[in-house]
């Protein structure tokens, strides 16, 4: 399941970002928070050192290990990074109609590397 919102740190997604089964937040600013029960908030955690996206941002646990991938539209790119290295994982260059249906793109790229795995 994809949770895809907006607040004041901009757009954001929910996933297990850092370690598999974590409550955390990825915005397109690169930063990221954890959800702390003693305080029932999310604090800031980590930090990317650039911007993750400038459209859409999905979370999706590509190789499986169940630790999600950040996967968004950034620039004339679809990129796909990890917060475990803080690094792209690949990107691929886009036009305008494969933004607009980034959903289904993320679908094709699960399936393909299944495929290919």
């Amino acid at each position: 399941m994809v949770y895809y919102f907006g607040l004041s740190q901009g757009r954001g997604v929910a996933g297990s970002f850092t370690e598999s089964g974590s409550s955390q937040v990825a915005y397109t600013d690169g930063t990221i928070f954890q959800y702390d029960e003693d305080s029932d908030e999310f604090l800031a955690i980590d930090q990317f050192p650039s911007e993750l996206a400038t459209g859409p941002m999905a979370a999706v646990d590509i190789d499986e290990d169940g630790v999600h991938e950040i996967v968004s539209h950034l620039g004339d790119t679809l990129t796909c990074f990890s917060a475990l290295d803080f690094a792209p994982v690949w990107e691929n260059s886009l036009d305008n109609g494969l933004v607009n249906n980034l959903k289904n793109i993320i679908v094709k790229i699960k399936v393909t590397m299944k495929f290919l795995s």
